[in-house]
């Protein structure tokens, strides 16, 4: 990798250790009965940390669709993925506790494990499908308490602008329990890294937020719903273009 990816992966760690300093502030507030003025206070520092992240990398980016964010948090976020920076991204621009489904090889990760915990984050590990699937559903479980979640369906980078089939198995949770889905589309973000080891300024990555819905309203059976989902999402079916 560039000296600029190392560069701009050090500071990255030392704004996570900076802010730091006031996870033990969120875990008491959180334990004494405050934990909405807590997830504001996380809100505020991860979309600080998201939104400078992309500043730093020296990614251009625009959002369409801010005004369909709904008030409420009792939300899952469906995306397609097509790079390591869909999270800033994504964090960055939606002022939300998110957290986001992950591989359980990044709980054991200091200082980065202790903020993924802080905003809710499941730990999957890929090699056991079912255990997988009862995770998920516990963290479905948390949304209706006003935690919101996000999930790429696709199970795992796309490394490209065309978007791989969404997996049944994560999005089954979601759909039985009827929980308000909010999609989202991302693009353009694989260009600037995925090609290979460098961070290149390419084509504006844009994030495209649409109107949320619970599952019940579309009266589809799952697999109807899913690829419902995938035609929401995908780059290539929206008004906006993502290559200008």
């Amino acid at each position: 990798m560039s000296f600029r990816v190392y560069s701009v992966f050090l500071l990255g760690v030392l704004m996570m250790i900076f802010f730091s300093i006031f996870l033990p502030f969120i875990y008491l507030l959180r334990a004494i009965g405050h934990a909405p003025f807590a997830d504001k206070m996380v809100a505020k520092i991860t979309t600080f940390w998201a939104r400078n992240n992309l500043f730093l990398n020296g990614i251009d980016y625009e959002v369409h669709g801010i005004e369909h964010i709904p008030q409420d948090n009792r939300i899952c976020l469906v995306s397609n993925h097509q790079s390591n920076f869909d999270i800033p991204l994504i964090l960055g621009n939606i002022p939300k506790v998110i957290g986001f489904i992950s591989k359980v090889e990044l709980s054991r990760i200091p200082m980065l494990n202790l903020w993924m915990y802080v905003i809710r984050c499941p730990f999957i590990n890929r090699n056991n499908k079912e255990q997988a699937v009862e995770i998920i559903k516990k963290r479905v479980q948390t949304i209706e308490k006003g935690h919101p979640m996000l999930i790429f369906p696709e199970g795992k980078r796309s490394k490209m602008q065309d978007m791989n089939s969404f997996k049944k198995a994560g999005l089954s949770a979601i759909i039985e329990a009827d929980t308000s889905i909010l999609p989202l589309t991302v693009c353009n973000t694989y260009s600037f890294f995925e090609g290979g080891g460098k961070i290149d300024k390419r084509q504006k990555a844009k994030l495209i937020i649409h109107q949320s819905f619970k599952p019940s309203e579309k009266k589809m059976s799952n697999d109807e719903l899913r690829l419902e989902l995938e035609r929401i999402i995908h780059p290539d079916n929206l008004n906006i273009r993502c290559l200008d």
